[in-house]
């Protein structure tokens, strides 16, 4: 069953706040959503050991990120 938006308004945190749609976008190279979905593997990325060191590239860079886990 669908529910009432107004229900939940109170919770929406784009209302609550006053933001505007929040895009993040990936750099071509970073494949980060294919290898969390499983499709590919850390080593398939282009930049995987090179261009990670001091640049965060995308949202795999950290310790606690898809590719180091």
């Amino acid at each position: 069953m669908a529910r009432d938006s107004k229900e939940f308004a109170p919770s929406d945190a784009e209302r609550v706040f006053g933001l505007a749609e929040v895009r993040a976008e990936e750099p071509s190279e970073c494949i980060s959503a294919e290898i969390l979905l499983g499709h590919k593997k850390p080593t398939d990325c282009p930049a995987f050991g090179t261009l990670f060191a001091g640049k965060a590239l995308g949202p795999m860079v950290s310790t606690e990120g898809g590719c180091a886990a």
